[in-house]
């Protein structure tokens, strides 16, 4: 940078007072080259700093009259993308015919049109000879000319458009001093403008020349002025070289780990942040992981691409909000941004937990109709619970759930409102202007980045708005909004005072920071491969233009561009790069220009790639730079390490984690295994009579006591989500109670008819009764289509039938008494159940059916409407999982007041598909009803020992909720087996009674 700073002094110098044009291709070079002269401590006087649009801009309204716009790269792509849908739509292609029109294809095209607009080619001007195919060039020129049409009729000027008006305008040079940037990005607009105002004795600022690898070469505004070469001139011509430049080396496994070697150096340094530049072949990980960083240990940073908008509150919550719609508004999307704190819920709303339950227990699930119709009837439910509430607490508490339910469907209600219905179609500007709706209402700005970010897309919708009045399929209007503001990078900007500045190389020519480094120098990242733009290809850019930038030599100048960067800095530099790829799981190798640092660094200039694995590449910094780096250290060691008393100290749970890792490694039932010391008088069903007991719990405690204790002891329970599902309309338990209600409603009406079961005579009957159940469910669930509606419905119908025809056999010899029979439910008397050990126990329970044989004996029936799959007729209890049927017989004998054994006999009865209308009958003997009260004894001593094992058995956890929990799998298996026959403990011994009964 000498050589240019001595350049301004001079030109300066001569021309102090003169009005004085730096011509470069963008603000920040502009601004980088005056801090350097103005840091040397030199003045510029009357030195402005111009592009060549500037300039074009300047003479258009100093000379035209017209009301046209620039049109935004958005707007733009935004035509474009529906040009190509019309004419596609218009079988008017022919080279692009049927291709799929995206929002990427789009921007190519577009990109593709900028390139020959500003290479001075309009519709009717394209040189078709230059294309491999006429069809090519002639979409090419029917999109141009549709995309001038539009333009026009919108009153919108494109940057070639603003360039010709310029060029016509200007007929004599400026009598400015004009000082052009060396090796200017011009295109052959820009050139015949320039050539017109720039006079031939304008000003170049040299850069050092490089050897060793071709440099760009031109004769014209382009060209670029060689000062004398500096030791980085050299690092491909190094024999030539006197002084050897300054280069360290670096090497990580991650790039979090290669960055923090970086933050360590500075630190070491003592250097101002503001001293120091991180240059990067590629942004991403490499901005991701800075700005985390940066975030965690507030680090001010520049970045000179910016960052992505999905950092800021309100990236993430369009990102939220798009995903809610695809999701049909699910709950559960809604929840997590709202747990994120994405949704501002504004005054007065209930607390996010509350929030949570009360959508989960309305069982709303998903879809805008459901939010309101499910909500109604909560509140409803909420306000019978207040009128029949027997205390003022009671009252308060369902009040309380009354007004929080309300102000949630109104809340819902007014953004429902200005949100779109999740259809198959969608209209465009409906979803832009919802977005916008919820950007300004509902989204959370917690600092400058989200400011910045809430106006960045607010702005960049506002610019469509006017010409998105379209239906598109929602999935592609998901996309395109993805595209239009998902896309965008926000907090662009230069290097400042007391920052460190974190950019591409590509910027960093007129870098003049003291500390340089420079990561991603792998040979993927660095100098990039050769490719080819199949729009417009190499061999047709030579031919339309010399201005056009040719794809097969971007790895040529991406090399110069970084040895231009290095020559001209001429300052300590660090090369880095990650050696391996955690997603591919394989190593990376170094690009050229770092062995070719290390060839000079090491002062060996036959150095090959192989000395390159010399290098060390560690997994963690060598240096802590944070509190989970030691850890990580520890781990990559990858050798047992005692931890001392003060770490323990600071970490109880690692003292609480290690006690408990010992006693599940030992062969006897502990305190960590489900032995817990339980007060009898509350748990134990038989001391404390308020605690009923039903089959289902009694039957879960029987698979697994450790489940039960999470269950019903502990209250655990699993989310429960309502949710939205393509393919399927009712889930199991609703499917199940509705089937329960048809033939509940069916065997009522025969019974007050006097009648039995008749296929013939009554399957109309019984197919009415289900549809208008089935009708009354839709009315409450939609389904997600007539498909998946006729889908279930048959089944239903199908179930229907087979229950009636197995009725009509079976009916002849029975007699139906009870329907839904309850006992220890809502303020009806349990039934009580006595032990072998004299004592008892409360059950309450729901039976589904109470016949009569015409004998006088009780039959149960309990309805199935799933598989027989765990339902044998050997197997009468099936080691405690099943004792419903002998629960239920003791029950109603009891309830009803009856002799005992006057139920004889109860069954499990599979009216469905899967079921085939299986009846598995257990007869309720003298021996089946000992055995089944030695077992419920057995089971309540169990609770009473506070002795809760797991299963023996790992088919019980199929379907288990609490697996995350138990974690089973953690336990060798003989380890788990010693355990579960650990005879020292009488709870552990009642259970290995319970399953010695099949």
């Amino acid at each position: 940078m000498k050589a240019l700073v001595e350049q301004l002094r001079e030109i300066n110098q001569e021309y102090k007072y003169n009005e004085k044009v730096l011509l470069v291709d963008s603000y920040p070079i502009g601004h980088q080259i005056t801090q350097a002269y103005v840091s040397e401590g030199f003045h510029a006087i009357n030195l402005k700093i111009k592009t060549v649009r500037d300039l074009a801009n300047e003479i258009v309204e100093l000379n035209c009259d017209d009301n046209h716009q620039l049109v935004d790269h958005a707007v733009g792509v935004h035509f474009i993308y529906n040009i190509l849908n019309q004419l596609n739509k218009g079988d008017k292609l022919t080279y692009f015919n049927g291709i799929e029109v995206t929002p990427s294809f789009s921007a190519s095209i577009h990109q593709t049109i900028s390139h020959m607009r500003l290479a001075g080619y309009a519709s009717n001007t394209l040189a078709h000879q230059a294309f491999i195919s006429s069809e090519k060039a002639n979409d090419l020129v029917q999109i141009m000319s549709e995309y001038d049409a539009v333009l026009k009729a919108n009153l919108f000027n494109d940057e070639a458009m603003i360039l010709e008006k310029a060029i016509s305008f200007t007929h004599k040079k400026s009598d400015t001093i004009y000082i052009l940037q060396s090796n200017l990005s011009l295109t052959q607009l820009d050139h015949q403008l320039l050539d017109r105002i720039v006079p031939t004795n304008s000003f170049k600022l040299s850069l050092p020349r490089i050897l060793g690898i071709p440099t760009p070469a031109h004769d014209d505004l382009r060209s670029i002025k060689w000062s004398e070469p500096t030791p980085f001139s050299y690092l491909y011509q190094p024999d030539d070289c006197s002084n050897q430049p300054a280069i360290s080396l670096y090497t990580a496994k991650t790039e979090e780990v290669e960055l923090k070697h970086i933050f360590e150096q500075i630190k070491q340094s003592e250097a101002y942040l503001d001293q120091n530049v991180i240059y990067y072949t590629k942004s991403e990980p490499y901005v991701t992981t800075t700005f985390q960083l940066a975030e965690k240990y507030q680090i001010p940073i520049t970045y000179g691409d910016g960052i992505s908008i999905s950092f800021s509150r309100p990236g993430k919550l369009v990102s939220g909000l798009i995903k809610w719609m695809k999701d049909q508004y699910s709950v559960v999307t809604f929840i997590a941004m709202m747990n994120e704190e994405l949704i501002d819920l504004q005054e007065g709303a209930p607390a996010k937990t509350r929030i949570t339950k009360l959508l989960r227990d309305a069982k709303v699930g998903w879809d805008q109709s459901r939010y309101s119709s499910q909500l109604k009837i909560a509140i409803e439910k909420y306000k019978r619970n207040v009128t029949e509430a027997n205390t003022d607490d009671q009252r308060n508490y369902y009040q309380k759930q009354v007004n929080d339910v309300t102000w949630l469907y109104e809340w819902f209600s007014k953004l429902f409102k200005k949100l779109p219905v999740a259809e198959r179609e969608i209209n465009y500007r409906v979803l832009l202007k919802s977005i916008v709706n919820v950007l300004e209402n509902h989204c959370k700005t917690n600092s400058v980045l989200d400011r910045l970010a809430r106006a960045e897309m607010i702005n960049r919708i506002n610019l469509i708005l006017p010409f998105a009045d379209e239906r598109l399929y929602i999935y592609d209007a998901f996309e395109k909004v993805n595209d239009l503001i998902l896309s965008i990078r926000v907090n662009k900007s230069g290097p400042i005072p007391g920052h460190l500045h974190v950019t591409s190389y590509q910027k960093g020519l007129y870098n003049n920071r003291a500390h340089v480094a420079i990561v991603g120098l792998d040979n993927r990242s660095f100098p990039g491969t050769p490719s080819e733009d199949p729009l417009l290809l190499d061999e047709e850019r030579r031919k339309l233009s010399s201005y056009l930038p040719l794809l097969q030599e971007t790895g040529k100048e991406n090399l110069y561009t970084m040895l231009q960067l290095l020559a001209n800095n001429n300052l300590p530099v660090s090369f880095s790069y990650c050696s391996f790829n955690i997603s591919d799981n394989r190593s990376v190798s170094a690009s050229h220009l770092f062995l070719q640092g290390y060839r000079t660094e090491k002062d060996q200039p036959n150095a090959e790639f192989k000395e390159l694995k010399t290098l060390p590449a560690p997994l963690t910094p060598v240096d802590i730079f944070e509190e989970k780096d030691y850890w990580n250290s520890i781990l990559e060691k990858g050798s047992k390490h005692q931890l001392d008393t003060g770490i323990l100290h600071k970490y109880q749970n690692l003292i609480h984690g290690q006690r408990a890792k010992k006693a599940r490694l030992e062969d006897h039932f502990t305190a960590y295994d489900g032995q817990v010391t339980i007060d009898a008088s509350i748990y134990d069903p038989r001391q404390n009579k308020d605690r009923l007991m039903t089959a289902g719990k009694l039957e879960r405690l029987a698979s697994c006591p450790y489940a039960f204790f999470l269950q019903d002891i502990l209250k655990l329970k699993p989310v429960e989500e309502t949710t939205y599902d393509p393919y399927a309309w009712l889930d199991a338990a609703t499917r199940g109670s509705l089937l329960h209600s048809i033939f509940e409603e069916f065997y009522k009406g025969l019974v007050n008819a006097s009648e039995k079961p008749s296929y013939s005579l009554h399957k109309s009957k019984m197919i009415e009764i289900a549809k208008e159940k089935l009708d009354q469910q839709k009315a409450v669930e939609m389904p997600p289509s007539q498909r998946v509606f006729e889908r279930e419905v048959d089944d239903i119908y199908q179930c229907c039938h087979i229950f009636l025809k197995e009725e009509e056999e079976y009916a002849k010899n029975y007699q139906a008494q009870h329907f839904e029979y309850a006992f220890g439910i809502n303020d009806i008397a349990p039934a009580v159940v006595t032990l072998p050990s004299n004592q008892k126990i409360n059950v309450a329970g729901k039976i589904d059916r109470v016949d009569q044989s015409s004998k006088g004996h009780f039959h149960i029936i309990d309805y199935k409407t799933g598989s027989t799959y765990n339902y044998h007729e050997s197997e009468k209890f099936k080691g405690g999982r099943q004792l419903q049927h002998f629960i239920y017989a003791l029950a109603i004998e009891e309830h009803l007041k009856l002799e005992s054994g006057s139920v004889a006999a109860s069954s499990y009865f599979f009216p469905s598909s899967k079921g085939l209308g299986g009846r598995y009958v257990r007869k309720q003997d003298e021996s089946l009803r000992a055995n089944g009260l030695d077992i419920l004894e057995k089971l309540v001593d169990v609770v009473k020992h506070g002795h809760f094992t797991m299963t023996d058995d790992v088919n019980d956890c199929t379907f288990c909720d609490f697996k995350s929990v138990c974690r089973r799998e953690f336990y060798q298996p003989e380890t788990l087996s010693s355990k579960q026959v650990d005879h020292e403990k009488e709870g552990v011994r009642k259970f290995m009674g319970v399953r010695a009964y099949e």
